[in-house]
C-alpha cells in the first residue's frame, strides 16, 4: 500500500463507499470492503503522521480518525464473516455509525489543512 504523507495524497486514495442497505450479502460485502480499505489508508496516514512530529489540533484529529477506522476493522472483521445477510446486518449499522465518524473527522482533518491545500492544488494541476 502506498502511504499517504500529505492530506491530498489521503483525499486521493480514498474511494467512495456506499454503504447503503441495498443488495445481496456479496454486493453489500463488497461495498463495504472499499470502506474497509479507506480505514486502512487512513490508518497508514495517521501513524505516519504521528511519526512525523505532528502536534496540536491537526495530531489529535489524525488519531482520533486513525482510533475511530481501527474500530471499524474490527467491526468490519466480524462482518466479513457473516454468512447470511441477516448477520452480516447485525455489525452493519454500527459499521455505518463509526464510519461517518470517520467521514467527519477527515472533513474536519481538510479544513485544519485548508491553507496548506490550496496552494498545492495549484501546483499539482
Amino acid at each position: 500500500m502506498v502511504v499517504p504523507t500529505t492530506p491530498l495524497k489521503l483525499l486521493a486514495l480514498y474511494e467512495h463507499a456506499d454503504l447503503a442497505p441495498s443488495g445481496d450479502l456479496d454486493q453489500q460485502k463488497r461495498e463495504f470492503r472499499t470502506g474497509l480499505a479507506n480505514c486502512d489508508v487512513t490508518i497508514a496516514f495517521g501513524t505516519y503522521q504521528a511519526q512525523a512530529g505532528l502536534n496540536g489540533e491537526k495530531l489529535d484529529t489524525v488519531l482520533q480518525a486513525r482510533a475511530e477506522a481501527l474500530e471499524i476493522i474490527s467491526i468490519g472483521e466480524k462482518m466479513m464473516r457473516a454468512q447470511t445477510l441477516e448477520e452480516f446486518n447485525l455489525y452493519a449499522e454500527n459499521f455505518r455509525g463509526h464510519y461517518v465518524n470517520l467521514v467527519n473527522h477527515i472533513e474536519h482533518l481538510v479544513w485544519l489543512y485548508r491553507n496548506e491545500l490550496i496552494p498545492t492544488v495549484a501546483e499539482v494541476m
